[in-house]
This record gives structure tokens, sequence and C-alpha cells, in this order.
């Protein structure tokens, strides 16, 4: 893995984003990821969010969220904002950039509340989501007002045309690239290999019943780390199965009354994993019921034809 990438960050402000042009450029590696606004203040919610994490997660490209910061209004309300948020949309995918916090404004605070206001916001996240957060601003902005900060938390640096000084996990160089799939200039950043964060795949536990091709049930226990969090139906899949809340992530189901296994696949972006579970067709038991009757016939024949054989000697 490369010690740095290029990332954009985007919001509504970015309109209709071509998600399958972006990972065109991920594939390539000239892109790394994309961070997409997810809320801003106590109650706003980006009205892309929704639609541009799902997207990605589909077409593959690691995303990270983030909060636009209000501190008048309380950090550990918006910090569970921010995260129910991310819930709301599918959770977090198999890769991911980490979360941020974006903080341009004062809120009315001084340099020391706010430092306090943005420790609890960090925290929150840290304890409750599923990475340790970035703290994003301005090089001015930053050594200005947080400067006791700079030292414990990732920090994304906005500089645009510049170098940072500071130990940093992301700079944003420039709020005027064109890339494809983006209509007009984008912000643009490299991250340290830091940023992305992967979860392994494992496959969950699944728990199947009624295993014959008339009466085929089958259900799991909904899985509970970042890489299962409400995953969808596939595309296509028959809508006579079950499914999980609407998400970016997608899983589908495999079988026929021929077949001799059921495949339950989870699709993560690119990358899958695969239950495999044997099932007999109506007529693979059709054909056992006849084997085994006819297996019981002939021994009741054997068993006479001992038995006759007795009584003649």
């Amino acid at each position: 893995m490369a010690s740095e990438f290029t990332a954009l960050d985007v919001s509504q402000y970015q309109g209709t984003i071509d998600w399958a042009a972006i990972a065109s450029q991920v594939a390539a590696g000239t892109l790394g990821g994309v961070m997409i606004r997810a809320t801003y203040g106590a109650s706003g919610v980006d009205p892309d969010f929704a639609t541009n994490w799902r997207a990605a997660a589909q077409a593959g490209v690691p995303a990270g969220p983030y909060h636009y910061a209000d501190p008048s209004q309380p950090a550990a309300e918006q910090a569970a904002h921010f995260l129910g948020t991310i819930t709301q949309a599918g959770g977090w995918p198999h890769a991911y950039l980490r979360p941020a916090l974006d903080l341009e404004v004062l809120g009315g605070l001084d340099a020391a509340s706010l430092q306090t206001w943005a420790t609890d916001w960090l925290t929150a996240v840290d304890s409750t989501g599923p990475a340790l957060p970035m703290l994003y601003g301005s090089l001015d902005f930053l050594e200005t007002n947080l400067s006791p900060l700079l030292g414990h938390w990732p920090l994304w640096v906005a500089d645009w045309g510049g170098g940072v000084t500071i130990p940093h996990m992301g700079h944003q160089f420039t709020d005027a690239a064109h890339v494809a799939g983006i209509s007009g200039a984008v912000d643009e950043d490299r991250f340290q290999a830091s940023a992305l964060v992967t979860v392994a795949l494992e496959a969950p536990t699944v728990d199947w019943s009624g295993s014959t091709a008339t009466a085929l049930q089958w259900s799991f226990p909904a899985p509970t780390g970042p890489d299962y969090r409400g995953w969808a139906q596939h595309p296509g899949t028959p809508a006579a199965q079950p499914a999980f809340q609407d998400t970016g992530g997608y899983w589908d189901v495999s079988w026929s009354p021929s077949a001799s296994t059921l495949v339950l696949t989870w699709w993560f972006g690119r990358q899958s994993v695969s239950v495999t579970h044997p099932i007999q067709s109506a007529r693979q038991v059709a054909l056992a019921s006849a084997a085994t009757e006819a297996a019981a016939i002939a021994a009741h024949v054997t068993a006479l034809q001992a038995a006759l054989a007795s009584a003649g000697a």
C-alpha cells in the first residue's frame, strides 16, 4: 500500500456525482477515496449524503463522513446526530476513511471553551464510532484556537497552495481541482495511508432451516461488525426473499430446484464473501423418499425370504 493517497471532499455543492467515473480513478490508482459531508450542527443533514454514501459503497470507493461543527450547540448532541445519520444511511462499509470534525468557526466561544467543545465531540465519536476521528480546519484557525489539541488528534489541515509544517494525517491543498465525474471545482487532499481503515471480511454465522426447495426457509442473526450493518438485497433478487433495510451494501441468495447448494453472498463494494449451504431440491427429496421406500420393501422381502427358507428347513 502506498504511504499516501489523493482524495476529494464533497458535499451537496458538488451536485450529482458520477460514482462510476470516480470508481474508475480509484481502480487506476489516481484516487484513493472521498470524504463526504454528512451533517452540520445539531440537526442538519447534507441532502446528498445518503445518496453519495451508498453510491460510494456500491461503487467500491472508500469514503469517510465529516461533520460541520456549530460550537454554539452541544458537542455531544452533534456527535450523536452525526453517528446516527451514518447508521441510517447504511453504516460503515468494509473500507472507509476516518470520520472527521470540520471546525471552522468559534460559535461565540473563546479558544479555551472551543478546545473543550472539540475534545467532547472527538471523544464521543472515538468512544462510540468505528475509528479514531480526524480534526479538520485551516492551518491558521487550528494554530490560533486549538493548539493544545494538535498533538492529540489526527489532523486534516486546509492550507491551499502551501506546505503544512505541523504533523498531520491529511492536507487539503486546493479548492479548485477538476476531476472526471464531478462538475465544477472540488477540494482535493493528500492523506497518509493510516487515514484508510479496512475491516477484515468475515462471514457471519448462518442459521439454516427447512432445506427443501418447496419450503425453503433460512435466517441469520444481524451481524454487529461495521462491515455488516444493514445490507440491502442485491438488485434482481426475487422479492419473495427477506431483505435488510435499504442501504448501499448488498447481499443476494442463489439457488434453484436442481441445485445441490444454496449460496448467500455479501458484497462490500468490489469485495464479497459467501456462505454455502447444501440443500435438496423437491425432486431430490422425492427420489430420496422413493429410494428409502424401495430399500424398506427390499428389506421386507429379504426378511420374508429368510423366514420362508427357515420354515422350509
